[in-house]
């Protein structure tokens, strides 16, 4: 459960401004790096439960990233 609370307390900072807050955000992409990073975490971690948590959050990022770059 570890990577689960660090996953938590990710997302709860991850309203602080950017770097480079001058260049325009795509935030869907960003959601789709930031899910995969949290997955190779848990993953390393060993911890099962964030795991699957972080998963979960990665395919719904890849679904809304998929929806908002595919043609209508």
């Amino acid at each position: 459960m570890k990577a689960l609370a660090a996953i938590l307390d990710y997302e709860q900072k991850s309203g602080e401004i950017p770097p480079r807050a001058a260049e325009p955000r795509d935030e869907r992409s960003e959601a789709v790096i930031s899910a995969a990073l949290l997955v190779s975490t848990a993953f390393r971690m060993r911890d099962e439960s964030s795991l699957v948590f972080a998963l979960r959050r990665l395919a719904d990022a890849v679904a809304s990233f998929e929806k908002a770059r595919l043609p209508a």
